[in-house]
């Protein structure tokens, strides 16, 4: 596969959606009023090599907004890069309740000369796309693997969740204690494989941060590092 065809196969398909199971534990809710930045970079040699024709690093941010009147919540992943202008962007986002249930999801990107946008009404609750699954995690941090399903590209795919456990990671030359959840694709017949991979580290803050967010496709890996958040400053415990 061409270096851009890579790129845009792997950053296109930055969405999943997370089925309603709650954990057994009591964790932070995500504020419906928020800002978080993150700095991101392709990772690996295809990321290296990618590196010298396309961008290999930039800025993201996770956003969301409450509307008082309807209880209605859109929450927005953006993924821009300085050297490219603000013009170019990639975009996925969702409208969703208070429990972070989706109504509608949406996709755009304007790239190298080349843009698309698509969106749907969503009617069941175990659909979602990317930023709206974020959401799902941080309210609920599903115990066991959960069975979902994926919009993505106005397609629909069988996934799952995957708890991972606890670990250290360092972000930003900082040390953060974070629960990681893996999303892969799964078999089923008669219907298309999700190809990529997404892993969420989250803070046990009030908020449940994401701190780290990976997404592989293939070769290709590009990881969004938190920078900065526009509520309280996640928590920092003291590293072992």
């Amino acid at each position: 596969m061409r270096p851009r065809a890579l790129l845009l196969s792997c950053l296109v398909t930055l969405a999943f959606g997370v089925e309603e199971l709650r954990g057994d534990g009591v964790w932070g809710k995500p504020p419906f009023h928020e800002d978080l930045r993150y700095e991101w970079k392709l990772k690996g040699f295809a990321g290296a090599l990618i590196g010298i024709f396309y961008p290999s690093s930039g800025e993201a941010s996770l956003s969301s907004r409450a509307d008082g009147n309807t209880e209605a919540v859109t929450t927005v992943l953006e993924v821009t890069s300085p050297k490219r202008g603000p013009e170019e962007y990639y975009r996925y986002g969702a409208e969703t309740d208070l429990a972070s249930r989706p109504s509608r999801v949406w996709s755009s990107y304007n790239f190298k000369g080349r843009s698309k946008d698509r969106g749907a009404d969503v009617d069941a609750s175990d659909v979602r796309e990317f930023a709206s699954g974020i959401q799902f995690l941080r309210m609920e941090h599903p115990a066991a693997p959960v069975e979902m399903r994926l919009w993505s590209a106005d397609r629909q795919y069988p996934v799952r969740a995957l708890p991972m456990g606890t670990e250290w990671v360092d972000v930003a030359g900082e040390r953060f204690e974070a629960d990681r959840f893996a999303i892969e694709g799964m078999k089923k017949k008669g219907e298309r494989r999700f190809k990529a991979r997404f892993e969420v580290w989250l803070l046990d803050d009030e908020a449940s941060t994401p701190v780290r967010i990976v997404a592989d496709r293939g070769p290709l890996r590009i990881q969004l590092d938190l920078a900065s958040s526009s509520a309280d400053a996640p928590a920092r415990p003291d590293a072992p």
